[in-house]
């Protein structure tokens, strides 16, 4: 219910081991969802795989681990600037950095372009998280988050 703008968020995920892919997801920012999937065994992970930024960016690396292990994200979001006109700039887009298991996957990544479905939604200043449950029994624990104060950003 609460919502956010530039937050540090730490959790850990257990994918279920009897069967099924575990389809989950962690949205942050007000529209975008970090996939959670058994994709341990593959070699080239896609836009829908554990780790990709949901239908925008595919993770560098595959760092997932099989179904049963306790897996930990660590995501650091940057939080759009949105003017008193109500829309973002391309400058002052929102930001994340993701490490998937101690391993950075995606590395002060511009949120500018928004391919998902929820493309047509604003981009807001503050928005809530969400844990997706998506018909798989996925466990998660130790969430926290922490809230940066917010500062005048630099361009890139």
């Amino acid at each position: 219910k609460q919502k956010f703008g530039d937050y540090r968020l730490h959790l850990e995920f257990q994918l279920p081991e009897d069967g099924g892919k575990g389809n989950s997801g962690i949205f942050f920012g007000p529209l975008y969802e970090l996939q959670i999937l058994d994709s341990a065994v593959k070699e080239d992970v896609g836009m829908g795989d554990c780790g990709a930024i949901y239908q925008i960016r595919v993770p560098d690396l595959n760092a997932a681990l099989p179904p049963g292990e306790w897996q930990t994200v660590d995501l650091e979001y940057q939080a759009a600037n949105v003017g008193a006109n109500g829309f973002m700039t391309e400058k002052g887009a929102a930001r994340v950095t993701i490490r998937l298991n101690g391993k950075l996957i995606h590395d002060d990544f511009k949120l500018s372009l928004r391919r998902n479905k929820y493309a047509a939604f604003p981009e807001e200043p503050l928005s809530p998280i969400v844990l997706q449950e998506h018909g798989s029994p996925v466990k998660f624990r130790n969430i926290w988050l922490v809230e940066k104060p917010i500062k005048p950003r630099r361009e890139k």
